[in-house]
């Protein structure tokens, strides 16, 4: 079973899946919690392994007792975004779980680039750490699934 956090990985696992004929992949789509309620809810249809990604995957391992295969960020996801938002001419931080915040550091250093990271560890984290960026003047924010989803919850400051 594939559960994956955004659309674009959605796409991804389908692609991969239709090119196989070793094995059938059941894909669903689903971040953080939803991804864990899709997990348990198909825990018992012998599934052999869940793959997912980021927290979502680190969540549903916690969750149910089938394997869980995480899709890791690589470095080269991190820099191309980074890369990307070297031409933003406003204030930018990095904010993500530590599987992004970690290769983003390394990142920064070795590119000398003084980027403002924020860890967060709880999805919980995520709506005051965006509020506390925004008030701080930054505009823009790199970031996994976290960010784009945590605004579109009620009550969110930032938009």
């Amino acid at each position: 079973m594939g559960i994956a956090p955004y659309e674009a990985l959605k796409a991804a696992m389908m692609k991969i899946a239709e090119k196989r004929t070793d094995f059938t992949m059941d894909i669903y789509m689903g971040n953080m919690k939803a991804g864990v309620d899709i997990a348990k809810f198909h825990e018992n249809e012998n599934y052999d392994v869940i793959i997912s990604r980021g927290a979502t995957s680190r969540l549903i391992k916690a969750a149910v007792h089938i394997p869980v295969v995480a899709v890791n960020f690589s470095a080269y996801d991190i820099l191309r975004a980074m890369k990307l938002a070297e031409n933003y001419p406003h204030k930018y931080a990095i904010v993500g779980f530590p599987g992004i915040t970690k290769i983003a550091r390394v990142l920064c250093d070795l590119l000398q680039r003084d980027i403002d990271i924020v860890t967060i560890y709880h999805e919980e984290d995520a709506r005051d750490v965006l509020k506390d960026l925004k008030n701080r003047g930054f505009s823009m924010v790199i970031c996994g699934t976290i960010g784009p989803n945590t605004p579109r919850k009620p009550g969110c400051p930032v938009s």
